[in-house]
């Protein structure tokens, strides 16, 4: 199972989906090209990838935000970057959050990429 999506198109019109991958806690990365989709792994260091927020640049680099769990309450943002065609991710801890509460409301609008204006500098 699935959830916790996030979507965008780079600049040669390809659609990309940041998702949490329940069955293995992690964050997942599906990319559709002329023969189909493609599905690889962000990242996968524990309870990671909820509440994805993907955005694609016009040089076609991705920029995710994103949550790992860390208990109950607390969990740590991080964010990962990859230039178009490179293999490899480069993945940080923003900040800790505390107090969340998991479920149908609660972190749901905590990650926003789009809103971190120093990543267009």
């Amino acid at each position: 199972m699935s959830h916790n999506t996030s979507d965008a198109i780079d600049p040669q019109g390809a659609a990309h989906i940041t998702y949490f991958d329940q069955k293995n806690e992690s964050l997942a990365l599906a990319s559709r090209d002329g023969s189909g989709w493609n599905f690889s792994t962000v990242d996968d260091d524990g309870d990671t990838g909820l509440f994805s927020s993907l955005v694609i640049d016009p040089d076609g680099r991705f920029h995710i935000s994103y949550l790992k769990r860390t208990s109950n309450s607390p969990g740590v943002v991080k964010y990962a970057t990859r230039a178009s065609g490179d293999a490899v991710w480069e993945i940080r801890s923003v900040d800790t959050v505390t107090k969340l509460t998991f479920g149908f409301i609660g972190a749901r609008n905590i990650t926003d990429v789009a809103s971190w204006p120093y990543i267009w500098k």
